[in-house]
């Protein structure tokens, strides 16, 4: 009797690539799109604000000057520092005007021939915005009063800013001397404490006006 064995020999080679694990690798060249996924964020649009207003305190002046012995006014500067601001968050760039109209300066309870008219010019400097490309700007022209006691003179445009400016918030800082008023001289001005009252209104899109600069 004869047996014969047969024994198979696997190569070492062959064995560890049974065994490895498998690699893809893109050719050069590939032009697969990679995937994309997108990230959301909505953004909500705010309000137009006026949200503050300045209020002006001249000081006290001597009733003998406000006596009619000449045609000349008298200039009084403002005593306090005050603020007009604007918040513009609407996203809508269509810029903005706040108007004012003033009140002659009466004493209440007082005969109406005792009112005192005039105007207040405001030539602050101090303007402030979120960047100087948004920045809004100072009217040049001034409020004057009418010569009827409780009906304001004219309105007129303060500060503004054009289609494109006047985003986030923007302030106008009236420190002491920033606002000026001029009284008319009025021989029948008593010795009281006399006020006017300013009206303010804000308003969009902006009207052209070439006093107002930007």
């Amino acid at each position: 009797m004869s047996i014969s064995f047969k024994r198979a020999i696997v190569p070492a080679v062959a064995l560890l690539a049974l065994s490895a694990p498998s690699f893809v690798f893109a050719a050069d060249g590939d032009t697969t799109t990679p995937p994309t996924t997108t990230a959301n964020i909505r953004v909500t649009a705010g309000d137009l604000t006026l949200r503050q207003v300045p209020a002006f305190d001249f000081g006290t002046i001597n009733l003998d000057r406000l006596a009619p012995r000449s045609t000349t006014a008298v200039s009084l500067p403002n005593q306090k520092s005050d603020a007009l601001t604007v918040t513009d968050y609407t996203g809508s760039g269509k810029g903005w005007v706040v108007k004012a109209a003033i009140t002659p300066f009466e004493v209440q309870g007082a005969d109406t021939k005792s009112l005192l008219t005039g105007s207040i010019a405001l030539t602050s400097q101090e303007i402030s915005a979120e960047t100087t490309a948004t920045q809004a700007g100072l009217g040049t022209t001034p409020l004057v009063t009418s010569d009827v006691a409780g009906k304001s003179g004219d309105t007129v445009d303060i500060f503004s800013a054009v289609a494109g400016k006047g985003q986030g918030l923007n302030a106008v800082n009236f420190q002491p001397g920033a606002a000026n008023l001029t009284l008319n001289k009025n021989v029948y001005a008593t010795g009281a404490a006399y006020s006017a009252t300013i009206t303010w209104t804000l308003a969009t899109p902006v009207p052209t006006d070439p006093s107002v600069t930007g």
